[in-house]
């Protein structure tokens, strides 16, 4: 993961232990910003964020994960998510302990937000872990309403609604033909391999929709989301706007902290516009508002060693 402070003080680490990580910047700096993907420890971040800091995740459907992960990841190349299933071989494979993680496709979730995955089969581990995650965490959103997600971020954050438009990277062109049966389902989701996933999947949805059910016009707000989120994506991708990079789009709603909410070219536009499944517009963007990372890349191009061990 890589945090980083408003000053530009950046931590990089790829496991769980405070050992294995990497400072770039001042060591006086604490990160109020996290990028990347991470994996959750509790003492890690309190070691590095303050006590304030507000925690979010997400997560989706274990048996819909399982499918993309196969099918759309190439985590096994050649091979569909029934073969997977058959074979323990697959099934069982580990996973690259450079990031912590243990199994491949077992509580996948669990194992993200910092679960040792063999306690899996220990049905008292897995519902106390979440409850840990539950009492830690501001919100855990839901990918299948992502929607919904982010306009409950936004209202629990305080944010107004030109911070919570975006753009899709590496979606699947076609949707996979799979659809597991029972019985293969029934496998996926057993308690020594999935079930964690599932009960966490189960606990966070519910209390996802308790607390929109809490939340007043909530789904007037969504749909009105749904319809200005089309028309941000039209106007960052518009012909118009690489002719006149001065043109800006109004933005009215009720929701609004302000009356009127202004979308900015060269800010909002840059984390939407994604090519290739990468928002390189939003690195550069970075390097501009965040001078230590700008300095460490031009290091490593000219061979200068800008990670030291702490």
């Amino acid at each position: 993961m890589m945090m980083s402070t408003n000053k530009g003080s950046l931590v990089n680490t790829r496991e769980m232990s405070p050992g294995k990580s990497w400072r770039i910047g001042p060591d006086s700096e604490h990160p109020n910003l996290m990028e990347q993907h991470a994996r959750y420890s509790h003492r890690f971040y309190q070691k590095h964020f303050p006590n304030n800091t507000v925690y979010i995740t997400s997560i989706r459907d274990p048996v819909k994960w399982f499918i993309s992960f196969v099918d759309f990841m190439k985590a096994y190349r050649g091979v569909n998510p029934r073969q997977v299933l058959e074979e323990d071989v697959l099934f069982y494979m580990e996973r690259d302990h450079i990031t912590g993680m243990q199994r491949q496709v077992h509580n996948n979730f669990l194992q993200w937000l910092g679960f040792d995955v063999y306690k899996s089969s220990i049905r008292k581990e897995v519902d106390e872990y979440i409850h840990f995650i539950d009492s830690h965490f501001l919100l855990v959103m839901i990918t299948e309403y992502f929607d919904e997600s982010l306009v409950l971020l936004k209202r629990l954050m305080n944010w107004s609604m030109a911070d919570i438009f975006y753009t899709y990277a590496n979606e699947a062109v076609k949707k996979s033909g799979t659809v597991l049966t029972s019985d293969e389902k029934r496998k996926l989701l057993d308690k020594d391999h999935n079930l964690g996933d599932w009960l966490l999947y189960q606990h966070f949805n519910k209390s996802f929709w308790e607390k929109i059910s809490k939340q007043e016009e909530f789904h007037e707000e969504v749909a009105v989301f749904k319809k200005l989120q089309v028309k941000v994506h039209d106007f960052c991708f518009s012909e118009e706007l690489k002719e006149n990079k001065d043109i800006k789009l109004e933005i009215v709603t009720q929701w609004e902290r302000n009356t009127v909410q202004w979308l900015f070219v060269d800010t909002d536009c840059l984390a939407i516009r994604v090519r290739n499944g990468k928002a390189e517009e939003f690195s550069k963007a970075l390097d501009r508002y965040c001078p230590f990372r700008y300095q460490a890349k031009q290091g490593r191009r000219k061979g200068q060693r800008w990670k030291s061990k702490h």
